[in-house]
């Protein structure tokens, strides 16, 4: 059965994902591996380790758990200070995330519309009927805490990092043994997309922790079923659903499943209790949901990302549906435009062309290329599948395959997506570890050792310390096409006074042709305050004529703000330009208009 689990491992390896030639690095990190297991002394000692790791006790456990919390945080982020990662938001997800949080942080889930709305449009965010961010609330409740505490905005996800290889650790743990825990943070850690999205404010991180506390909460209440992990479990459940439903899903199923599994030999009042504490726990953040839907799209059942869909793109639908048909763009902000065009309509039509089976093969790869550091562990995850014999290891598995159906509806699977899932593709590798291993009978510890540290090898030597320098920047664009962001998080606040309004003004025609920049280098965010005209330093668009609009509103409420331009068509020399106070220039405005 191994062998044919090996064969059908190395099958999918090549053919779904397309075999690539493993670096340099990583052969010699399995070649260390193996020197290690030759050497007689070094190989016992590192059998005699891993035997020890197996045999923690239970307070041993929980201090090997924070010490796993602390050396993760302490390492993702000197590793993003010693990349020279950004460590402001770039991405329109990571700056609408903390808009959202800074509402939720003030008990709001939209403000009213603005008087200068347009002015304020941007990637994501609704400006009209009301002023909102378009996502569900679950991510940015998380970052609330940020919110009060005006914390950076690597912290929270920093956290929640840790978190999560500290929980991954301890199910881990459950499932097999200390020694595999702690293999399968060595592998977490190795990925490029959870080292990415570690200082990165956005739903995946948050919901992959969701997700690990939920079945860590199952784990522990199906021992004696009491009341304490049947909330634990209700509240990340409820909470997972209004952070990313799709995934929400996908570990939903195999989680209520399990549960009704477990209580099917228990008491009524145990059925009882159980299932209506799990559901009190869950129903106020699917209460928050439909409240938000309601206040936003005027439908209990119409989340904003369908609402904005139907603004900027009438006709398209936000999930479900492959149907392109004659889309057009409405919005008139350039940058949008050109998102839309080069990006958005071309992906759709691309999905919309695709067969079932160019869809789950290409969702398949992206997993498979992503959720391990090398194609390599894909033949010890197929082994591993082996091991998926009980309903514990079945609630953690079922998610990585329920992940591709529920994307399959979707227009796009972009890498980072795949962070959610991959704890059941670690599972699937370091229990391969075991059941390879117990294929050789008296040589069983041995190989246990052997195939384990090649793991850890193949791990290290993934690490961006061991590779080509930066490998954990967006491969999207290089860090130089992002000018405008980091002039507005890095430089604008050393050249401007408070309070102060600035206009952004795009690119300019050329010979009539719009210069095209990177779409996704947006600054008109205002992620500091729930409400724009609160904001130090109010970032905006410029709208040539229109400014007028925007001057004489602010000259009315707070005269005295700053009025400064900042034309993109000079970057990457970026900088400020001072016009007036909002009341000055309205001043002049009024003595140069036209009387009638």
């Amino acid at each position: 059965m191994i062998g044919v689990a090996v064969v059908v491992g190395a099958a999918l390896a090549c053919f779904v994902a397309g075999w690539r030639g493993e670096t340099v690095q990583h052969w010699i990190g399995l070649g260390v591996a193996g020197a290690i297991c030759v050497v007689g002394p070094v190989r016992r000692c590192v059998t005699s380790l891993v035997e020890r790791l197996r045999e923690l006790s239970r307070r041993q456990l929980n201090v090997t758990t924070v010490w796993v919390f602390v050396l993760v945080c302490l390492y993702l982020f000197t590793t993003a200070w010693w990349q020279g990662r950004d460590l402001f938001p770039n991405w329109h997800d990571q700056q609408m995330t903390l808009t959202q949080a800074q509402m939720l942080a003030h008990f709001r889930l939209w403000m009213p519309e603005h008087p200068c709305a347009d002015f304020f449009e941007t990637f994501y965010v609704l400006v009209k009927p009301v002023y909102a961010p378009i996502y569900f609330p679950g991510a940015a409740l998380f970052y609330v805490p940020g919110a009060w505490l005006h914390s950076p905005s690597w912290v929270m996800p920093l956290i929640a990092s840790g978190l999560l290889a500290a929980v991954l650790f301890r199910v881990i743990a459950e499932m097999l043994d200390p020694a595999a825990g702690l293999l399968a943070v060595f592998l977490l850690v190795s990925l490029w997309i959870f080292r990415l999205l570690s200082i990165w404010s956005m739903s995946h991180m948050v919901f992959t922790l969701l997700a690990m506390w939920g079945v860590w909460s199952w784990l522990q209440w199906r021992k004696k079923f009491s009341w304490g992990w049947a909330v634990s479990l209700g509240i990340a459940v409820g909470w997972m659903a209004i952070t990313r439903p799709v995934d929400a899903v996908a570990y939903g199923v195999p989680l209520g499943l399990a549960v009704i599994r477990d209580l099917r030999r228990q008491r009524l009042i145990v059925w009882a209790r159980s299932l209506v504490i799990m559901a009190l726990l869950g129903c106020p953040f699917l209460a928050l949901q439909l409240v938000q839907d309601r206040g936003i799209t005027g439908h209990w059942l119409k989340a904003p990302i369908q609402l904005y869909d139907d603004q900027e793109m009438p006709g398209l639908a936000a999930y479900g549906s492959r149907s392109v048909g004659d889309v057009k763009i409405t919005t008139t902000l350039p940058q949008k435009r050109a998102y839309e065009e080069r990006f958005i309509l071309p992906t759709r039509k691309a999905y919309a062309s695709q067969t079932w089976g160019q869809v789950f093969k290409s969702r398949s790869a992206s997993l498979m290329r992503f959720a391990t550091p090398s194609l390599l562990l894909v033949l010890l995850a197929a082994v591993g599948l082996l091991a998926v014999r009980d309903v514990r290891k079945f609630v953690l598995v079922a998610p990585v395959f329920l992940f591709l159906v529920g994307y399959a509806l979707y227009s796009e699977m972009l890498d980072h997506y795949c962070i959610t899932v991959t704890p059941g593709v670690i599972f699937c590798v370091v229990a391969g570890v075991g059941l390879a291993s117990s294929a050789f009978g008296k040589w069983r510890e041995v190989a246990y050792a052997g195939l384990a540290l090649g793991v850890v090898g193949l791990s290290l030597t993934s690490l961006p310390e061991a590779r080509h320098p930066r490998p954990d920047s967006d491969n999207s664009f290089d860090d130089d096409s992002w000018p405008a962001t980091t002039f507005n998080y890095e430089i604008l606040p050393t050249q401007v006074k408070t309070p102060a309004l600035v206009l952004y003004r795009y690119y300019r025609p050329k010979n009539g042709v719009l210069e095209e920049g990177n779409p996704n280098d947006e600054p008109v965010y205002n992620v500091d305050v729930p409400w724009p005209d609160d904001a130090p330093i109010i970032r905006a668009h410029d709208l040539g004529a229109r400014d007028k609009e925007i001057i004489e509103y602010y000259a009315k409420i707070q005269p005295g703000r700053k009025v400064y331009v900042v034309d993109r068509a000079e970057s990457p020399d970026l900088h400020a330009e001072y016009l007036g106070t909002a009341g000055e220039m309205a001043a002049k405005l009024s003595a140069t208009s036209p009387r009638r």
